[in-house]
């Protein structure tokens, strides 16, 4: 091999390792951003539905108080988990009719677990004593 052959190759060798190491550089980049986007989009959803679910508890609580009779309603955690899953299921993508009732049905069975364990009931008709 002639030296201006040699000389050429090692200058494509390092131009080539220069692109790669460029584009390994910008591919690790766009991984990590996109899993950064993903990662403060649902903390921000979290933090969106913790607010409304303390929202709706403040907004129960007022009910109560301008109340004549007694009101037994869920516990703060109720409200939060009920706004998380309503969330969960709201910016769920390509959303169906099958997948929607089945996800609604599931979110209704996780929240009356939660009441039942805090023995408030799930029908507040049920204390309703006119009824």
């Amino acid at each position: 091999m002639s030296p201006e052959t040699t000389h050429l190759l090692n200058a494509v060798i390092a131009a080539s390792a220069a692109i790669l190491g460029a584009a390994v550089g910008v591919i690790g980049t766009i991984i990590v951003t996109a899993i950064n986007r993903k990662t403060e989009e649902r903390n921000h959803i979290r933090s969106l539905a913790i607010n409304a679910g303390i929202e709706n508890f403040k907004s129960l609580i007022e009910v109560a108080r301008d109340s004549k009779s007694a009101i037994a309603f869920p516990p703060l955690e109720s409200f939060i988990m009920n706004m998380k899953l309503a969330a969960d299921i709201l910016f769920e993508d390509n959303i169906k009719s099958d997948w929607l009732r089945d996800k609604l049905r599931e979110k209704d069975e996780l929240l009356k677990v939660m009441l039942e364990q805090a023995k408030v009931p799930y029908d507040i008709k049920e204390t309703d004593p006119e009824s």
